[in-house]
């Protein structure tokens, strides 16, 4: 969980760090076009409450935080490989936008939906260890989770930071003056990098053993071994 989890952080916080970047000097959108882009941010995080829940009902947790996780990355990787390959409407227009907008939602809609079922996970090795261990430590784990949230931004960060730095995007270059062929590469670079953080997140989670039935199995376990309450015990009146 804690591999899978460090790569789904690391590919919401490069998607997060580039935006602006990719938005300027890869699609040369404008200052009103960039507006529309909170638009997709809240269809994404409110259509990932939505469908989260009734996914971890049907698939699991693991299944469902992998298959968002890679649709996340193709997503991501289809109009930068579009735009490259001469198939994407002109630059800097609302056609191109408008497209690229849908498809920028969609591939946040699954990093959000694969970061809460991970962050949901950690319950279940909480319950896990207490059945195998006799004890229980939600705070250790989700402190550790904590941290991994926090390794997984800084790794995100410090990818944008290299790619910015690859593409000599130092003081105050307008986007007009950015030369295409390097904004071809700076876009086939980012829309590798999410596929690649997209399949290592999946390798991880791959990993994770607890589907919905053992979890369940600990739950009955911990229920029929709970001692009753002093309260519970004393007679009525």
């Amino acid at each position: 969980l804690a591999s899978g989890a460090l790569f789904i952080v690391a590919g919401y916080a490069t998607a997060i760090a580039a935006i602006n970047y990719m938005m300027l000097y890869v699609w040369r959108l404008d200052d009103t076009q960039l507006a529309w882009y909170p638009l997709g941010l809240a269809i994404a995080v409110f259509g990932a409450f939505l469908v989260a829940g009734r996914a971890h009902r049907r698939f699991g947790k693991r299944d469902t935080a992998i298959a968002a996780v890679l649709l996340s990355g193709a997503v991501a990787f289809l109009p930068y490989a579009a735009r490259n390959l001469g198939w994407w409407p002109e630059l800097g227009g609302w056609p191109s936008m408008t497209l690229l907008l849908s498809f920028t939602t969609l591939s946040l809609f699954g990093q959000i939906v694969a970061n809460m079922s991970a962050a949901s996970m950690v319950a279940e090795i909480v319950e896990a260890h207490e059945v195998d261990h006799g004890t229980r430590i939600e705070g250790v784990f989700f402190a550790g989770y904590l941290m991994v949230q926090k390794f997984g931004q800084a790794l995100g960060i410090f990818i944008v930071g290299q790619l910015v730095a690859f593409a000599g995007l130092g003081g105050r270059m307008r986007p007009e003056d950015f030369p295409a062929n390097t904004a071809t590469t700076m876009a086939w670079i980012f829309a590798g990098l999410m596929v690649l953080i997209g399949l290592a997140a999946a390798l991880g989670l791959r990993r994770y053993g607890i589907d919905r039935a053992s979890h369940e199995a600990r739950l009955a376990a911990l229920a029929s071994t709970a001692r009753p309450t002093p309260d519970s015990e004393a007679p009525g009146p």
